[in-house]
């Protein structure tokens, strides 16, 4: 299934998209009562599961057409989002030849955490902050969104605390990381997470590590890859993570970024005003935004 987070007379609803991705439903029509995306993915039940699903074969109504909504990012204010740096072979290999260095593979899983006044949905826009940059960027990522509350989890059950997967876009503001021993304020600056469209449940995804993943700019492909390009992967990070620190549901990982950002173009070229950026997930969709 997939979930969406959608305003509707001024309310913000949980919805679910109909089987044929063209109306959305809000789950309360069902009778599945949840405040929140973040109250659903922590209580929802397998009978709920099942019931949604049996709706969704054969709906009584028609829904609300996807496209006459206004989609909010699935999460709309995530209590936390972690971030893999450097995790896909070829941005790694990108990255040392910027920095002019010898290839090395990461021995260690490097994280980072953005902070989020709100994430940006899709078709929302994306603050450019031409105010205290000019190296604004993008990295389209996989995001793995947390169902139930996890420590110490072991490698060999850690895909059993996923809900589901959603596209992220790590926008950076490149100067501000270079003149920065972190990363906390290039990335994270107001309205430069969009996330979304949708959550897709992760009995949809049958190998989250063999799913291609591109972005284009204003029509032109720049990033063109594969999940299966990762150096950590998805058991191994939510182990690693909490080895030490407990994530609950809802929490996000963004799991890194291919080859193909700004900085590595000759000559670099970085984000605008007006720009429209397509990130596209296999078997998730599509995340536009315009950078404002």
């Amino acid at each position: 299934m997939k979930f969406a987070t959608y305003l509707h007379d001024s309310h913000e609803c949980v919805g679910v998209l109909s089987n044929c991705r063209t109306a959305i439903y809000s789950v309360s029509d069902f009778g599945i009562k949840y405040k929140s995306m973040i109250d659903l993915i922590e209580n929802i039940t397998e009978k709920e599961r099942q019931h949604l699903a049996k709706q969704l074969d054969a709906p009584k109504y028609a829904g609300l057409p996807v496209d006459d909504v206004e989609l909010l990012a699935p999460i709309p204010k995530p209590r936390d989002i972690i971030a893999v740096s450097q995790n896909y072979v070829t941005h790694v290999m990108e990255t040392c030849r910027l920095n002019g260095v010898e290839y090395i593979r990461p021995k260690y899983c490097c994280y980072f955490w953005r902070r989020v006044n709100r994430a940006v949905s899709h078709n929302g826009n994306i603050c450019l902050h031409a105010g205290i940059t000019s190296m604004l960027d993008y990295e389209v990522e996989l995001a793995v969104v947390i169902g139930k509350e996890c420590s110490r989890v072991a490698e060999k059950d850690a895909l059993d605390y996923v809900f589901g997967y959603t596209i992220s876009n790590d926008i950076t503001a490149r100067d501000i990381m270079k003149n920065l021993p972190q990363y906390a304020y290039a990335k994270g600056l107001d309205d430069t997470t969009p996330i979304g469209p949708y959550i897709v449940t992760a009995d949809e995804i049958m190998d989250p590590h063999n799913l291609h993943l591109s972005l284009k700019v204003n029509g032109e492909m720049r990033q063109n890859g594969n999940t299966d390009d990762f150096i950590f992967n998805i058991p191994y990070v939510i182990s690693d993570i909490s080895k030490g620190m407990t994530l609950f549901p809802g929490d996000i990982i963004i799991t890194g970024t291919p080859s193909g950002i700004g900085a590595g173009m000759n000559p670099p070229v970085f984000l605008k005003h007006g720009d429209i950026i397509e990130s596209e997930i296999e078997g998730i969709g599509i995340l536009r935004n315009i950078v404002d």
